[in-house]
């Protein structure tokens, strides 16, 4: 998770930065580092290991670490060690967290894979029982274009992975386990404001009918397991969560405000929800819980780890890097 300290709307790169006027939101800091050390902390309440990345004053989309890129083997237990990671290429509003992420992650000990194209990661590659769903939409310069109406302008924000990054992803992922779909409204600009995958073996999915193309509909319409969310669990990204398993048991975390109805239908297969208040993030900066992570995959110890990886782990583990921050910047 990346360290909220400077977070702030800086490009307002996606509808959820901007009010109406087109006008950047103004962030409540305060408000934003309750929400997110109150997430964590409820996070590692079920066995979650954190790593803190810095925050850096001038790139504030480091918080949404989703967008770091991603991890092939992410349900497969085993030590970081021993672990690829396949880094994005991010568009041009955060082109310049690249080079800060493939320096963490080298840090943690990983090794760390390249692609060319455009794509942000696991939040447009979402793993769904024994595939991947992969998302894109049409890329798009983003800019303010003339209009007819008030105001007499509007923000064209496009979306995030090219199409073409698939054909490089086949490195990591046999083509024949990539369903690829396409995203149609930007305001759900990644496939994981749309899609997410829960269960023992990620066998059920939560997906948002109006945002992805009708022919992308089609191919999974008749598919078992998928929880078609309502218009209402959407727009409160519903689909923008994230399941660990603790203790044997299946475990959602679910952004607050998603209706009881759905949780009650969710927790009918078994798996327990927990409701995670990051209005903040999601209302300001359009990210929800699964964006403020970045999931390393499924833990093993690892006891081949050189002195220097270890010293880097700890210093960033959650409980150690707080202990060393300025007052102001403690929770």
């Amino acid at each position: 998770m990346g360290d909220p300290a400077f977070f702030s709307i800086k490009k307002g790169a996606n509808p959820h930065t901007r009010d109406w006027l087109g006008f950047r939101k103004r962030i409540d800091n305060k408000k934003a580092f309750l929400e997110w050390h109150t997430m964590a902390q409820t996070l590692m309440r079920y066995g979650v290991q954190i790593f803190v990345i810095p925050a850096h004053p001038e790139l504030s989309g480091l918080v949404f670490t989703a967008n770091a890129g991603f991890m092939p083997d992410v349900e497969t237990p085993g030590p970081l060690g021993r672990r690829e990671f396949v880094l994005s290429t991010l568009g041009p509003a955060r082109s310049k967290e690249r080079r800060i992420y493939q320096a963490y992650l080298s840090g943690l000990g990983l090794k760390v894979g390249e692609i060319k194209a455009q794509f942000e990661g696991e939040a447009d590659l979402i793993p769904w029982k024994d595939r991947f769903i992969f998302t894109f939409g049409k890329l798009k310069k983003q800019r303010f274009i003339p209009r007819i109406g008030i105001p007499p302008w509007k923000r064209v924000y496009g979306f995030r992975s090219d199409k073409k990054a698939v054909e490089e992803l086949s490195r990591w992922v046999s083509p024949d386990r990539v369903l690829s779909l396409e995203l149609k409204q930007e305001a759900f600009y990644h496939g994981d404001t749309v899609f997410c995958s829960f269960g023992p073996r990620r066998e059920y999915l939560l997906a948002y009918r109006r945002g992805i193309a009708r022919h992308s509909f089609e191919q999974i319409e008749k598919e078992p397991g998928v929880i078609w969310i309502s218009d209402d669990d959407a727009r409160e990204f519903a689909a923008n969560s994230f399941q660990v398993i603790h203790e044997g048991r299946c475990v959602l975390f679910m952004p607050h405000g998603v209706s009881s109805e759905l949780r009650k239908q969710i927790e009918k297969k078994g798996v327990e929800t927990v409701p995670i208040d990051v209005s903040e993030f999601f209302l300001k900066g359009g990210g929800s819980v699964k964006c403020l992570i970045g999931d390393l995959g499924a833990w093993a110890e690892d006891l081949s780890v050189n002195e220097e990886v270890g010293k880097f782990r700890d210093h960033h583990l959650y409980r150690h890097y707080f202990a060393n921050q300025p007052c102001a910047h403690r929770f």
